[in-house]
């Protein structure tokens, strides 16, 4: 078979690399072609090239969506364990209205806010972890060695002083993430919507990789409340006239904790048209 019979088979690849190869010469030592097919240097370059541009607008897209995924899975993942290890606490010491948390406007001077956040804090925290791996603790954010981040920010950019209080309790999971506690600064238990959440006792923080920012609500930090009636993630429907609804998710970052975990998305960092009763992720 001649080039000629090849090109009109229209069979290049074959021509070159498969049964169509002209002349193939064997020996024991050597198998070659009489006849070679390459690309130029120049064809070679403009492929890479256009590969790299493909990479170049493909790959942040694909992180953000692994960052994304491991994000929700480590959020659902302690949601399971918190909810867990709520039943053994409510089991052994009663429901959080009898752990004997103390009542911001009883007893305690303004003086004495870190403390109170502080010893309120570690006594949620001995209850709720007790039976939960760890693999330190950090019950002095102020020490040189916290485990929480310096600052923490809302998605405008905002700080936020709460979740940056320099009493609170913390302490870092198995898998690196880090909670922190603060339990409620006015009375004992605060109204903050509908059903479970017309009691709350405090809340708990996770910042999903530590340290390492953005540091940012709705991104890598989330909260749930403790609650006589369980652990429940923050911007519920339950919550939709309380203090942080789902739709502070989209300004604030703040009301997300529910939504990725039932919905296992953080599509309202791309669309601002989801709700609870509409779309539930950008592609709906």
């Amino acid at each position: 078979m001649n080039i000629k019979q090849v090109q009109g088979d229209k069979s290049w690849f074959r021509y070159c690399f498969g049964a169509l190869a002209p002349e193939k010469n064997l020996s024991p030592f050597t198998f070659h072609f009489s006849q070679r097919c390459a690309f130029t240097l120049a064809e070679v370059l403009i492929t890479l090239g256009i590969i790299g541009i493909v990479a170049a607008m493909t790959m942040p897209s694909l992180i953000q969506k692994y960052q994304e995924r491991e994000t929700v899975v480590k959020l659902k993942k302690f949601y399971s364990i918190l909810s867990q290890s709520y039943l053994f606490a409510v089991q052994k010491y009663g429901t959080p209205s009898e752990w004997g948390i103390a009542d911001r406007s009883a007893g305690t001077t303004n003086e004495d806010d870190d403390s109170f956040v502080s010893d309120g804090g570690n006594l949620i925290k001995q209850r709720l972890f007790e039976n939960v791996k760890k693999i330190k603790d950090c019950d002095d954010a102020r020490k040189s060695d916290r485990c929480t981040a310096s600052e923490y920010y809302y998605l405008n950019g905002n700080k936020d002083a709460l979740a940056n209080n320099g009493a609170t309790t913390a302490g870092v999971m198995a898998d690196g993430s880090v909670f922190l506690i603060l339990p409620q600064m006015g009375q004992q238990w605060d109204n903050r919507g509908n059903g479970a959440l017309s009691q709350v006792f405090g809340l708990i923080y996770l910042d999903t990789n530590g340290k390492n920012p953005p540091n940012t609500y709705g991104k890598d930090l989330f909260f749930f409340y403790l609650t006589n009636k369980g652990i429940v993630p923050a911007g519920t429907e339950d919550e939709a006239k309380g203090n942080w609804p789902f739709s502070s998710c989209h300004q604030a970052g703040v009301g997300c904790a529910a939504w990725v975990v039932y919905n296992e998305n953080m599509d309202y960092l791309h669309c601002d048209d989801l709700s609870w009763n509409g779309k539930h992720k950008c592609s709906d």
